[in-house]
């Protein structure tokens, strides 16, 4: 789709080189997603609150990373918990 998978964006730009510990810190915040996602499935309490801790250090690597697809998921899950 023309996209780069990670890299490109504002990271590289300030000289930080996209590298092992980034790509690490990416893993856990998308690990700890999918746990809050679980615990919204389980309906546990406080699930929704934990999802709404997260988006700010998704949103670092939405930015830093470039990502396109991000923050509209990032907004429309937070529409959809406000529902909930």
């Amino acid at each position: 789709m023309g996209f780069p998978t990670y890299g490109g964006g504002p990271f590289e730009a300030i000289g930080l080189p996209t590298s092992v510990l980034l790509l690490i810190g990416f893993l856990l915040v998308c690990l700890a997603e999918v746990a809050g996602g679980v615990m919204l499935l389980l309906d546990v309490p406080h699930a929704a609150t934990v999802s709404y801790l997260l988006l700010p250090f998704e949103s670092v690597f939405w930015i830093g990373f470039a990502l396109p697809f991000g923050p509209p998921l990032g907004i429309a899950r937070t529409f959809l918990l406000l529902l909930a």
